[in-house]
C-alpha cells in the first residue's frame, strides 16, 4: 500500500513538472520576439531534459498504477470506459512521445544553428527562416499543450470511472 501510494505521489510530481514546463515555454517566450535566439536555444535545450526526465517517471509509475488497477484485464481489452479511456490516453501519450522526439532531433538542433549564427552576427541563408523555425516552435508548444489538456481530461474519466 505505501509503495502504491509513493509511486501516485511521483505520478503526480512527474505530471505537475511535465505541464508546469510546457506552461513555462509558453509563458517566458518559446520563441524569440527579437531575434534572442541563444536565450530561445538554452530555454529548450532546459526544457527538453526536464520533458524527457517527467515523461520516463510518468511512463514507469503509470505502468505500476494501471496494473494495480482491478479494471485492468490485459494490453487492448476494450471493455468499459474505462478501458476505453485508457486506451485513448495511451495513444495520446505516444503522440507527446513523438513531438517530444521531434522536439530533440530536429527543433533543438535548428535552434542551435540559429543561436550560434545570431552570436555570429551572420544574416540567415533564407530570410524566411527565422519565420518558419518560429512557427514550427509555436506549433509544437501548442501541440503539447493540447496534448497535455487531453491527457489530464483522460485521466479525470479514469479517475471518475475507477
Amino acid at each position: 500500500m505505501l509503495g502504491l501510494a509513493l509511486l501516485y505521489a511521483v505520478h503526480l510530481l512527474a505530471t505537475a513538472v511535465w505541464v508546469s514546463a510546457l506552461i513555462g515555454l509558453a509563458w517566458f517566450g518559446a520563441t524569440p520576439t527579437t531575434g534572442d535566439w541563444l536565450r530561445v536555444w538554452q530555454q529548450h535545450k532546459r526544457v527538453d531534459l526536464v520533458l524527457w526526465a517527467a515523461l520516463a517517471a510518468l511512463g514507469a509509475t503509470g505502468m505500476f498504477q494501471m496494473s494495480a488497477n482491478a479494471q485492468y484485464s490485459g494490453v487492448l481489452q476494450v471493455h468499459s470506459l474505462w478501458a476505453a479511456a485508457l486506451l485513448i490516453k495511451h495513444l495520446l501519450v505516444l503522440a507527446v512521445l513523438a513531438l517530444t522526439a521531434y522536439h530533440s532531433l530536429h527543433l533543438l538542433p535548428a535552434l542551435r544553428r540559429r543561436a550560434w549564427r545570431a552570436s555570429r552576427a551572420e544574416a540567415p541563408a533564407r530570410p524566411s527562416g527565422q519565420d518558419a523555425l518560429a512557427r514550427q516552435l509555436r506549433g509544437w508548444l501548442w501541440a503539447q499543450l493540447a496534448l497535455a489538456v487531453g491527457v489530464l481530461l483522460l485521466t479525470a474519466v479514469l479517475r471518475a470511472t475507477a
